[in-house]
């Protein structure tokens, strides 16, 4: 598999290689609902707080969503069955910065798929061991995007994507080794930014002497 990790080795035999689009249940994205002028006529993107998120591919690069959010109404959420986003989900890039992957966390509102992005969801095997894989092989994949300028990449190039597939139940246990790994940078990631505040709130006061040391 030299042309999908870069250099020559086997797979263990009962590992399978299949197109993504085997083992999908849904693609889908913001224009699946319906025309430009229904969507038109039947959404609003809203800035204040309302009902339902509207998730942008800036929430997930700047992997904040808790400001600068997107909503839309109750009747407009519904309108956009076709692009409901539940947690864990598998979410692509489209167009632009095509081809780049993200996994749904868990919000505490009813969440709707933004534009510029494919919504991806698995049948039969562990969602996010093929999140974690997609991400792994990300330059890979962006090799299926078209496009001079503004690169795209469309709903049959991503349904030909290859995918390695362990049996599920290794699957599984691959996907838990990483999330605990994520787990445990998350925790990491949280001290260091703790210890940069206490030294940001140390050096204020000992460089303005309302902290004073000890001399020897």
């Amino acid at each position: 598999v030299k042309w999908l990790f870069g250099k020559e080795f086997e797979l263990p035999l009962e590992w399978e290689i299949r197109s993504l689009g085997d083992i999908i249940s849904v693609l889908g994205d913001y224009h699946s609902n319906g025309s430009y002028e229904k969507l038109r006529k039947n959404t609003t993107i809203l800035t204040k707080e309302n009902f339902a998120i509207m998730i942008r591919t800036t929430n997930f690069e700047q992997n904040d969503f808790s400001k600068d959010l997107r909503f839309v109404d109750e009747n407009a959420y519904n309108y956009l069955s076709k692009s409901k986003v539940k947690p864990f989900d598998i979410i692509m890039n489209k167009i632009a910065n095509a081809g780049s992957m993200y996994l749904m966390p868990k919000l505490d509102k009813p969440i709707t798929l933004g534009m510029n992005l494919f919504l991806i969801r698995i049948k039969n095997h562990d969602q996010k061991f093929i999140y974690n894989f997609l991400k792994e092989n990300e330059k890979y994949i962006k090799l299926f995007t078209q496009g001079a300028v503004t690169k795209t990449i469309t709903k049959d190039n991503v349904r030909k994507l290859p995918i390695v597939l362990p049996p599920l139940s290794e699957q599984q246990q691959i996907a838990s080794i990483l999330s605990n790994i994520d787990t445990q940078i998350g925790k990491e990631k949280l001290h260091k930014s703790n210890l940069e505040q206490l030294k940001k709130g140390l050096m204020q006061k000992l460089l303005t002497g309302q902290i004073r040391v000890k001399v020897k």
